[in-house]
């Protein structure tokens, strides 16, 4: 299945090439009639590619060559990591694989002079681990689950940390459901402007009338989600955390031993699960750690879909667009896959039965 993440920025690409101008001031001379829509998402693999095309793809303007241009990444010494081979028209591409943390700068030049140029830093190797907590109960072994943003740490010894470290840096997190578009999270920064009316207990997996047909053992294995979530508000399509790191959940130490959560910097995202799931179900979110400019570009794009029932005209309005792309429009960012490092569950009440 493909993520939901890549037909969102799908998306933006394409909305954003009939926006004529999103930069406050240009200070470039492209030589072209058109602004040039720029995007180049850095990811793990040690092939990157970049997008550019006229900002208004349609009419006269979807035949101009770009077969001048020279496009080059640089790190933050001002060195030339690698230079981008067009593939076509539109598309270059750069055997190159990004280091956790470095500063990186996109230029894009037309016989010899630049025109363009962006700037981003690749994101720190953060994953989400998931910890569990055995309780004693009277029929089964109540299992809860909960998450922390960590990052790899060896020991003394060279070996890896399975549980990592705890992560302090800057990161912006986006957790997608694979099934269905509702998700809940018990993380305090949780950006709630795609909240909706529903909570967690309208999912029918949580709904009283549900819980009524559960089996006892189950019942007693889900009796804290009744009273905990029931009420949590649910998120559309998913959940951005800016600066995840950047939060206590304002559980007492001392109490967390009789709730879900392992430390007071863990939480819990939620969604709709079957019934009769097995307990060793793989996990159900996809996750997403994403540079400052993707973050704020993906949230900017999306609030333009959002309002583009309302007013049309929010769309077209360059001085609302955000980029980062200096002389055009578009955005320069980086992206980490996490789900497939990720045990999360979707769901904290797995059960063994005795």
């Amino acid at each position: 299945m493909r993520n939901k993440i890549i037909s969102l920025t799908a998306r933006l690409a394409l909305l954003s090439t009939v926006i004529v101008s999103c930069v406050e001031s240009i200070d470039f001379d492209t030589g072209y009639p058109t602004p040039l829509s720029v995007h180049c998402i850095l990811t793990e693999s040690n092939i990157q590619e970049i997008d550019i095309r006229p900002a208004t793809s349609y009419g006269k303007n979807r035949d101009i060559s770009l077969s001048d241009l020279s496009v080059e990444l640089m790190n933050a010494r001002g060195e030339t990591i690698c230079s981008f081979q067009q593939k076509d028209n539109t598309r270059w591409n750069a055997e190159m694989t990004p280091a956790y943390g470095e500063k990186y700068s996109l230029s894009i030049k037309k016989d010899g002079q630049e025109i363009i140029c962006a700037k981003t830093t690749f994101p720190p190797n953060v994953y989400i681990k998931q910890f569990m907590k055995r309780r004693k109960g009277a029929l089964i072994d109540h299992l809860y689950y909960s998450c922390e943003l960590r990052i790899p740490y060896k020991d003394a010894e060279g070996f890896d940390v399975r549980a990592g470290a705890p992560f302090d840096g800057s990161a912006n997190l986006w957790v997608f459901p694979k099934e269905g578009n509702l998700i809940g999270t018990t993380h305090p920064n949780a950006d709630d402007f795609n909240l909706i009316s529903k909570t967690v207990g309208t999912f029918p997996c949580f709904s009283l009338d549900s819980m009524k047909l559960w089996s006892l053992s189950l019942n007693e294995a889900k009796r804290w989600m009744k009273d905990s979530y029931q009420s949590l508000p649910l998120h559309d399509g998913f959940v951005r955390i800016p600066s995840p790191q950047l939060f206590d959940n304002g559980e007492d130490p001392l109490s967390i031993s009789n709730n879900p959560l392992y430390t007071t910097r863990s939480f819990i995202f939620l969604a709709d699960f079957p019934l009769t799931c097995s307990p060793n179900q793989g996990g159900l979110f996809d996750i997403r750690i994403v540079s400052d400019e993707l973050d704020l570009y993906l949230k900017d794009i999306y609030q333009r879909e959002l309002d583009k029932g309302r007013d049309m005209r929010y769309i077209y309005n360059h001085e609302n667009a955000y980029t980062n792309v200096s002389g055009g429009i578009g955005i320069f960012g980086a992206i980490l896959y996490r789900s497939e490092e990720s045990a999360i569950r979707g769901y904290n009440g797995d059960f063994i039965e005795q």
